[in-house]
């Protein structure tokens, strides 16, 4: 059996004991890495900490929008819970 949830329909996750409402369908999973600001398309390029490849960060992250455009990221693992 798997809990299935569906990121089209989630409406808040609970981060750090607060609950952020976000903008339907904004919510999505992928790799969590940072990356060099720089102007420069190398600079771009240049991957500062990836998922999983450094001790203790997180290969998956999260983005969400909440009303207002505020975007937020973060790792897969600081969610608490989700309400759909």
């Amino acid at each position: 059996m798997s809990l299935a949830i569906d990121c089209d329909y989630i409406k808040a996750v609970l981060v750090a004991d607060e609950w952020y409402e976000i903008v339907p369908g904004s919510f999505d999973i992928d790799s969590y890495e940072f990356r060099d600001g720089g102007v420069s398309d190398e600079s771009r390029r240049k991957l500062l900490l990836g998922g999983g490849n450094e001790s203790m960060i997180p290969s998956r992250g999260f983005v969400f929008t909440k009303g207002g455009g505020q975007t937020f990221y973060g790792p897969l693992t600081s969610i608490q819970m989700v309400r759909t």
